[in-house]
């Protein structure tokens, strides 16, 4: 708002130019010709001088809209305080879709009710795909597996994460017939993919960290499995799994949409999970974001809160098998 305008409200609220000009900390006359030009260039007269000191119609209406515009501009002001303090933005956050319905409904409550005025944009990709979005500023975040190490990034590994077989029930009775539970304990010690070699699998598509590392091992072990299906979004794999019926290779993180499949489904679509015998290595979880961006304060809580769960989910053993 410009000094003419804030010496007319000052006149307004004290109804006296020599009052006001005290405020302002100028002479009367002074404040009489800011007055003065004001009428000049708005082509109208804003007040009455005699009997008293009093308002036009026209010097009404400008009283009004300035303290609208008053209010708009503190309400500005506020605003972008907020961003300059990391309480207002926005996060462009890369995860791919089976951890991010486990993870945001863990997090995302907790992190708007402390930063209500930030907007998170979820962008669901595979590692590889987001690493090129990350470099090329489409990106804020981004949970990643295996990241390749850059020096444009800033990698923080937060843990490694296992791989399992899931096989449904009907495929397991199948498989050993009306006493496969007895199978389970054996089964639970770690499953030979070798055993599992014809029947049908739904896999991960490619590019996919998981599949790599499957295949590796399978390379090692002299395995091949039949790969039936290929889909890139675990709870079409979960169902596909259970209805085909078919096999399947989930990571650790995935296991809590296992079990809230298994409580709504019938028992012979219930899906079992297997550790997968002489499987070497395992997933390194990592959370990165560009090593030269600023950091503001709701990105770094994001990052924290990404942290504390993926740790807890990845790195927790789970009771086998499953359900």
């Amino acid at each position: 708002m410009n000094t003419g305008y804030e010496m007319f409200l000052l006149v307004c609220e004290e109804m006296s130019f020599s009052a006001a000009a005290r405020r302002a900390f100028v002479t009367q006359q002074c404040l009489s010709d800011h007055i003065r030009r004001l009428e000049e260039r708005l082509g109208v007269r804003l007040f009455e001088r005699r009997p008293h000191l009093r308002l036009t119609p026209a010097g009404e209406t400008l009283r009004a809209g300035l303290r609208r515009m008053q209010a708009l501009e503190e309400d500005l002001s506020a605003r972008l305080g907020q961003y300059q303090a990391g309480l207002r933005g926005e996060v462009r956050l890369g995860i791919n879709s089976g951890r991010a319905s486990v993870l945001l409904p863990r997090v995302f409550p907790a992190f708007h009710a402390l930063f209500p005025h930030v907007k998170l944009f979820v962008i669901n990709r595979e590692t590889r795909e987001m690493e090129k979005m990350l470099a090329a500023g489409e990106l804020d975040l981004f949970l990643g597996l295996n990241t390749r190490l850059e020096e444009a990034f800033h990698v923080r590994p937060l843990g490694q994460e296992k791989l399992y077989l899931m096989l449904p029930a009907a495929l397991l009775e199948q498989r050993f017939g009306e006493g496969w539970a007895g199978r389970l304990d054996a089964l639970n010690q770690g499953a030979d993919l070798r055993e599992f070699q014809d029947i049908p699998f739904v896999e991960r598509g490619s590019p996919s960290t998981t599949t790599d590392l499957i295949r590796q091992h399978c390379l090692r072990q002299g395995v091949t499995i039949s790969n039936m299906l290929n889909i890139n979004d675990f709870s079409n794999q979960l169902e596909l799994c259970a209805l085909f019926p078919a096999a399947g290779i989930v990571p650790r993180m995935i296991l809590p949409r296992v079990s809230a499949h298994n409580r709504s489904c019938e028992p012979e679509c219930r899906l079992y999970i297997f550790p997968i015998r002489d499987l070497e290595g395992a997933l390194r979880v990592d959370l990165i974001r560009r090593a030269e961006s600023a950091c503001p304060a709701f990105l770094t809580a994001l990052e924290e809160m990404l942290a504390r769960e993926t740790a807890s989910l990845a790195g927790q053993e789970p009771d086998l098998p499953l359900p």
